[in-house]
């Protein structure tokens, strides 16, 4: 992979970078894969990567922005046709139940990744978010009438138990589930979380 010269090109070159890391990290989601991986399977030595990234944390950090950017963009989409709340937070919310590589990097944004990456990328992720948030809050007051306050304090607690939901349900060893009896320290993720949403938003 050459290094890229113009901006256009280097931004090609940055998407390249993370389709491929994104493909390592799938196979083995325990951990980020290290920059000789990456650098390999793109061909290109350490040095050339970090051109494009100072470390592999802003690697995923970038994919990270790039997935909740088309989930705001996704339920931007769907409160312009949905009119009913309880299922407009049920079409909002699927998706990221389906989401491996949100959940996965979701679960590990504040203790590996944001640790790992400069302050001024960290700031910039979280100032995105925030106003990202704060965009779906408005869109969802405007057209429901429902305080924005609250909706900011639901949707952050959502964030909260889907991911915190998410973590709870993986499994370090594939035959645990055989071997222990109490369901309850294992929990179905995707019913687990709902649960947690139906308190979070009461109904």
């Amino acid at each position: 992979m050459q290094r890229a010269r113009s901006k256009e090109n280097k931004e090609i070159k940055k998407q390249e970078i993370k389709d491929k890391a994104i493909i390592l990290f799938l196979e083995n989601t325990k951990e980020l894969p290290s920059v000789s991986q990456i650098a390999n399977v793109c061909n290109m030595s350490k040095g050339a990567l970090y051109t494009y990234f100072k470390t592999k944390e802003e690697i995923f950090l970038d994919v990270l922005t790039d997935e909740y950017f088309s989930w705001f963009k996704f339920c931007k989409e769907i409160i312009s046709s949905e009119n009913d709340f309880k299922l407009l937070l049920d079409k909002i919310f699927n998706p990221i139940f389906k989401n491996q590589l949100l959940l996965e990097l979701a679960s590990k944004m504040t203790q590996v990744i944001e640790v790992n990456s400069s302050l001024e990328r960290t700031v910039e992720f979280k100032l995105f978010l925030g106003e990202a948030i704060n965009e779906l809050s408005s869109e969802l007051n405007k057209k429901f009438n429902i305080s924005k306050d609250i909706i900011l304090k639901n949707l952050i607690e959502s964030f909260t138990v889907i991911v915190g939901a998410y973590q709870t349900s993986l499994i370090p060893h594939e035959d645990l589930r055989k071997r222990v009896s109490y369901a309850f320290l294992l929990p179905d993720f995707e019913r687990h979380a709902k649960s947690l949403l139906r308190k979070v938003w009461q109904f």
